[in-house]
């Protein structure tokens, strides 16, 4: 059986780096433990840093040569950076491919990209490469390299948005038209002039008789805004719904028709209304339009309890979020966590930490921030030590105590740490641990 990895989580070594103990951090780092060398490497010269990367670098591992190579890209040897992500792109290497034509590009050897790129379509950034040349003025090789991946239906997005206004509209909607995209074919017949066409496209792809595509209704809406206001009005009565309607609000707000949008999405959804009303500095209409609402969880309670507190009504903000937790069983982390901000940004640090439910692993990460931000990094300590063998608090607990000065405990913490099994090593899609 392997043994375990026992490299210091990266969070870890990098409090260790910030806090001084660079001493601890060579010694874990000449034992092999490779985040300590590398939070190192960050705070010491090029010269230092590629000697602390090249022992994990001969393993033959992509990732330490990938910082070697970043290295030496920064210290301006892009040379020799090349060297080192060509020889790892040349053995199929995905990310160095993608790495190494990153760097050829930015160094402006764009022609040497484009060759990289036509060599290995698959794992180079062709999109990248494409809006360089585009952005070159070199549209027509952009397109060509583009075009043989736009047929396997990828990088259209990327296609219409480099060839926005170059000419090259004609062959882009040939190319689109045997896919099968009819958003991105819309928008080149479109801005080409042709909104009859492009409102047929969409027409008759939002739906295939059984489901929508909000997307595509969404598209369709703003085109008959622009061009037939009387079909945006049918269309919304028909299969364009409310997700049609709340374009047409959006258009409307952008027009400074701020109660027409506003009558729009009353007949909608209260919480788009009252966000809208909120927007519009109508704060006690908001207020009234969504607390009769009913909350319907903590995705909704910013807005009003925003509102509420903005008006001096902190007190009823506070027993919304109570009530729902109690509807829980006080077991929400989304709204533990919303009380805990609400009574921190109103400067009850005290009550938040006296009333945090110290047995939920969230409220007490939330509560150990509270302490350390009242300067009270000791007690923080204590609160989380009983937890200290959980995998994440464990490494909360081990960051604190480095910044307590004790370096040593918290390497040992963090080691004594109970972790999940670790995935199978599979050479297809992860590389082996150092």
């Amino acid at each position: 059986m392997d043994a375990p990895d026992l490299s210091l989580p990266p969070r870890l070594a990098s409090t260790l780096a910030d806090h001084g103990f660079l001493g601890e951090l060579r010694r874990e780092a000449a034992a092999g433990d490779f985040h300590c060398a590398d939070a190192l490497a960050a705070r010491v010269d090029v010269g230092e840093a590629l000697e602390l990367y090249r022992p994990f670098a001969a393993a033959g591992r992509w990732e330490p040569n990938a910082r070697i190579a970043d290295r030496l890209a920064g210290s301006g040897d892009i040379d020799a950076a090349v060297a080192v992500v060509r020889s790892f792109a040349e053995t199929g290497e995905p990310a160095a491919t993608d790495r190494l034509v990153t760097l050829l590009a930015d160094s402006g050897r764009v022609d040497e990209a484009v060759a990289v790129v036509r060599r290995n379509p698959e794992n180079a950034p062709v999109a990248r490469v494409a809006t360089l040349l585009a952005g070159l003025d070199r549209t027509a090789e952009a397109i060509d390299l583009l075009l043989p991946r736009v047929a396997e239906g990828k990088h259209v997005r990327t296609l219409v948005e480099i060839t926005a206004g170059s000419g090259w509209d004609e062959r882009v909607v040939a190319a689109l038209l045997p896919l099968g995209v009819p958003g991105p074919l819309a928008e080149v017949l479109h801005r080409q002039g042709r909104a009859d066409e492009a409102i047929a496209v969409l027409r008759a792809a939002y739906s295939d008789g059984q489901n929508y595509h909000v997307g595509l209704i969404e598209m369709l809406a703003d085109l008959l805004f622009e061009h037939d206001p009387d079909g945006l009005r049918e269309f919304i009565a028909g299969d364009g719904g409310v997700f049609a309607a709340r374009r047409l609000a959006v258009h409307l707000e952008g027009q400074g028709r701020v109660d027409e949008a506003a009558e729009i999405l009353r007949v909608d959804d209260v919480w788009l209304l009252g966000e809208f009303l909120a927007r519009h500095g109508r704060v006690d209409e908001a207020i009234e339009v969504l607390y009769p609402g009913g909350v319907r969880g903590a995705d909704h309670l910013p807005v009003l309890c925003g509102l509420l507190a903005d008006r001096g009504r902190f007190d009823e903000a506070l027993a919304i979020v109570d009530a729902l937790l109690e509807s829980t069983g006080g077991t929400g982390h989304d709204l533990i966590g919303q009380r805990l901000a609400m009574l921190s940004a109103q400067g009850r640090r005290a009550q938040a930490i006296a009333e945090a439910p110290l047995d939920d692993w969230f409220a007490r990460g939330w509560v150990a921030e509270l302490l350390v931000e009242e300067g009270r990094l000791d007690d923080a300590v204590a609160l989380l030590w009983p937890y200290r063998t959980e995998a994440n608090e464990g490494i909360a607990l081990a960051c604190l105590m480095v910044r307590q000065g004790r370096a040593e405990e918290a390497i040992a913490v963090a080691r004594a740490r109970e972790r999940p099994e670790p995935p199978r090593y599979d050479p297809r899609f992860s590389e082996p641990p150092f």
